[in-house]
């Protein structure tokens, strides 16, 4: 597993804790920070006996100020000979991926919620729930088949004024530094958005900012979670 964290001054101090799926150890990796990307990266390396549920947590200060992050991801294994389902631990990132969308036999997911979006919002945009990255193992970019994905919202947090057509899921593209709008529908039914995407990485919804929907902020930092390896 590959950590970087975003956003953070070159004098943070900072102590990481990533525990395996399930009650696997506790690991705490050294980070390195890059100048020219302003980036800490760190990692750890353990066998895949177990998948589902592990945790990162960020703890420590930068600038006078205290930080504390924690997040969930959840290891799942998809196998190229079948259809699979991969999902973030609350549920609400839901991939479907039909059988030869790997170009290997099998490839390690996860999926984690980053805790903060990766870059500026497009203007006069507002983020609706959590963003959601998801990973994939071999230096896996993109799928060889379309999956079908399904993006999550809590009607109840939204104003009851709120136009839910005027949502709409969004893909971040880290070369062009910018969001991309990805064709959806409305499932009113489900609390959902609707999809098809090849592309792995951080999808999130999006609507307008309005008077009753603060726009969303940065928040200070991204978790990034990659399975790593082949």
């Amino acid at each position: 597993l590959l950590l970087s964290l975003y956003n953070f001054s070159p004098n943070a101090d900072l102590g990481i804790s990533i525990s395996e799926p399930g009650d696997g150890a506790d690991y705490s990796p050294v980070l390195g920070y890059s100048p020219s990307s302003g980036i800490y990266n760190g990692g750890i390396s353990f066998p895949v006996t177990e998948r589902g549920m592990g945790r990162v947590r960020v703890f420590g200060s930068m600038d006078d100020s205290r930080v504390r992050l924690q997040s969930a991801y959840r290891l799942q294994r998809v196998r190229n000979d079948r259809f699979s389902e991969v999902y973030s631990d609350d549920g609400n990132f839901y991939l479907q991926i039909d059988g030869g969308s790997l170009p290997a036999n099998e490839a390690f997911f996860v999926v984690m919620p980053p805790g903060a979006v990766p870059g500026p919002l497009p203007a006069g945009m507002t983020l609706i729930g959590d963003p959601y990255d998801v990973t994939a193992s071999g230096a896996l970019a993109a799928l060889e088949k379309p999956a079908a994905l399904a993006l999550h919202y809590d009607r109840h947090l939204l104003p009851e004024d709120f136009a839910l057509d005027s949502m709409a899921v969004y893909r971040w593209d880290p070369v062009a530094d910018a969001w991309h709008m990805v064709d959806s529908e409305l499932d009113e039914e489900q609390g959902a958005l609707t999809g098809a995407i090849r592309v792995l990485g951080v999808y999130a919804i999006l609507a307008p900012a309005t008077g009753s929907v603060p726009a969303a902020t940065c928040g200070g930092c991204l978790l990034h979670a990659e399975p790593g390896g082949p």
